[in-house]
């Protein structure tokens, strides 16, 4: 018989949404905003940021890119001190990260392996769930006419999708398309950003 005691115990966390009616961000979890190279996707981000801070969060916005985003942050010279940052419980409610794509160049991990993406995500996730942390990131999807079929809409490893509670794609209207959610909203629903 299988001697429970040696394991570890699963805890179940409720999927809500970060800001009330806002059903895209996941309360301590992990979400992926995704977009062409310049759509537009910082500038949202860094006002669904200031949106935050107005709930009573505290945010830090991680810019890999290093694109021209006020109050943002070189992440660090090594993933451990990365994970420490965040780990560390110093009521960073939300972390934003500024891009997917830099973060993992940055690191050497490879967006395009699913092993590297499941390591990082699986990482996050101990990080999310005990400290309660929302991890936002900002991605690249492929360019339309390069996509294969209507499933693949990110750059990168499909366990980039697979990992993360809330994944979606703007196109260059600012129209929204959900690609993965699990606070409800349905699946490939299509809306306009104000």
């Amino acid at each position: 018989m299988i001697d429970k005691n040696q394991l570890r115990q699963c805890e179940v966390i409720k999927m809500e949404p970060l800001v009330a009616n806002d059903k895209l961000f996941v309360k301590s979890g992990i979400t992926v905003l995704s977009a062409l190279a310049g759509t537009g996707k910082s500038t949202y981000m860094r006002a669904k940021m200031d949106e935050f801070e107005k709930n009573g969060y505290s945010c830090i916005y991680f810019n890999a890119d290093l694109a021209d985003i006020k109050n943002s942050y070189l992440l660090p010279d090594n993933i451990s001190d990365f994970f420490n940052i965040i780990g560390s419980g110093d009521n960073n409610d939300v972390v934003i990260i500024d891009s997917l794509k830099m973060f993992c160049a940055m690191y050497n991990l490879d967006v395009m392996d699913n092993s590297d993406m499941i390591r990082l995500f699986l990482g996050l996730r101990e990080i999310t769930s005990k400290n309660h942390l929302s991890v936002i990131f900002i991605h690249h999807s492929f360019k339309e006419k390069r996509l294969k079929n209507a499933e693949e809409h990110l750059f990168g490893a499909r366990a980039i999708e697979e990992q993360s509670d809330s994944v979606f794609l703007f196109d260059v209207s600012m129209n929204m398309k959900i690609i993965k959610n699990r606070l409800g909203l349905i699946r490939d629903s299509i809306f306009t950003v104000e």
